[in-house]
């Protein structure tokens, strides 16, 4: 009988610890979702970034997107998860693979995108017209380019866009400022 109160007990306190982080997620930037690999490796096909250049995605997950631009790419790549759970996952597929990315656990808000020359995030339409397009525009540097998963940046016009069936990913360049 123990047992099975036990085992009730820890389910629930599982289902309220998935609840508090998608709600949490939600009013950070957005639920985990994980990105297509293929999808993003065709963006930065088209970008042809050069070995070494910076790569940050914001809202990492669990990492898989990071490790595809440090892996295939030669990026200095860099990832940025809110979800500790998420965060944790990621850090155990790093140490796996072996992985040199950076994977920082905290707000994608609180990170300095001065230095980065390719962004990648998926976020929820609201957040990425409000806070993060703000963000993005007062931070980075003319020529940063930004991959955006899904989602539009309404402040930005894509310069190119990549289709699959139902999902995209939007590719731009900030202009210089001014």
């Amino acid at each position: 009988m123990f047992w099975s109160y036990f085992i009730v007990f820890i389910l629930l306190a599982v289902i309220l610890l998935l609840f508090f982080y998608y709600w949490k997620s939600l009013k950070e930037f957005a639920p985990w979702v994980p990105s297509s690999s293929r999808l993003a490796a065709e963006a930065l096909i088209w970008i042809n970034p050069a070995p070494g250049t910076k790569f940050v995605d914001l809202g990492s997950g669990d990492g898989r997107i990071v490790f595809m631009a440090e892996k295939k790419f030669q990026l200095n790549a860099v990832g940025v998860e809110f979800s500790p759970i998420i965060w944790l996952i990621s850090i155990i597929r790093k140490f796996i693979s072996r992985s040199k990315a950076q994977l920082l656990l905290g707000s994608l808000y609180n990170y300095h995108l001065g230095d980065c020359q390719i962004i990648y995030l998926y976020g929820l339409p609201e957040n990425l017209k409000n806070q993060l397009a703000k963000k993005i525009i007062a931070e980075v540097k003319p020529g940063t380019w930004i991959i955006s998963y899904t989602f539009s940046l309404t402040s930005l016009i894509p310069i190119h866009q990549i289709k699959d069936k139902w999902r995209q990913v939007n590719i731009y360049q900030v202009k210089s400022k001014g």
